[in-house]
């Protein structure tokens, strides 16, 4: 019996958990759409959003030097980062329900014995 997580409806992101694999589909980056068995998943991570501070500040300085405006805060987007035994596959969260996304991160530590980190927030 398969599980269906879906983490994001427009781009459509959803985890379809079976008994032996995961198999992602993921319309926004097809490249990390495909099926995973359980036993080559080395570890997955989540990422939460970020402010990136250094580039943030740079940015403001130029642009107050320049006249150019006020500047802007930059930030990378929460991700999810699945290695397997072959390959490292990055999974953008733009958007996602952050639950579902623990949902299905504990999911897969229970089917991998992995200890991965949720967003407890």
């Amino acid at each position: 019996m398969s599980s269906v997580f879906v983490l994001r409806d427009h781009p459509e992101l959803k985890f379809i958990l079976d008994a032996n694999q995961v198999k992602i589909l993921d319309v926004s980056d097809p490249t990390s759409s495909g099926s995973y068995l359980y036993s080559e998943i080395r570890s997955i991570t989540l990422n939460e959003k970020e402010t990136n501070w250094m580039f943030s500040i740079f940015s403001m300085l130029i642009e107050f030097w320049t006249g150019l405006g006020n500047g802007k805060i930059y930030e990378t987007d929460a991700n999810l980062t699945l290695i397997t035994d072959d390959q490292k596959i990055k999974i953008g969260l733009q958007g996602a329900d952050l639950k579902q996304v623990n949902k299905t991160i504990e999911f897969i530590n229970e089917k991998t014995h992995l200890d991965s980190k949720l967003i407890t927030k």
